[in-house]
Order: structure tokens, then sequence, then C-alpha cells
């Protein structure tokens, strides 16, 4: 079978490459993926998404695998 991947991976893929490309503002992160600012908080908690926030509600990548 081809490289398919399960959909919580490619979730995780897609979340991870909008908040590189917004460099991890989350607002603009989840304008993009059309949902709340919340909501994509929740999804990066259920995925183990780790971006710690600086002063300005930016955040950097912190790679944790699930």
């Amino acid at each position: 079978m081809e490289n398919i991947k399960p959909l919580w991976q490619v979730r995780r893929e897609h979340i991870m490459r909008v908040l590189s490309k917004t460099n991890g503002d989350l607002d603009r992160a989840g304008r993009i993926l059309g949902i709340s600012r919340g909501h994509l908080r929740r999804i990066m908690n259920e995925h183990r998404i780790s971006w710690p926030s600086d002063q300005n509600n930016h955040a950097k990548p912190h790679n944790k695998t699930p």
C-alpha cells in the first residue's frame, strides 16, 4: 500500500505547518484553519503539540511526538 498516513497524523502535521507559517501566532493560525484560538489550543493539546508562547502571543516549535 502507498504511504497513507492516519488522519490524526495528517491533522497534526497540517496544524504544525500552519503554526510554522504564522510564526506561532495562534490567532492567525486559527483564522487560517477556520477555528477559534481556543479550539486550536484544544487540538494542540489532543495531539501533544507544544508551542511555548512568548510575550507577543506567538509561539516557537517544540516538537513532541505522540
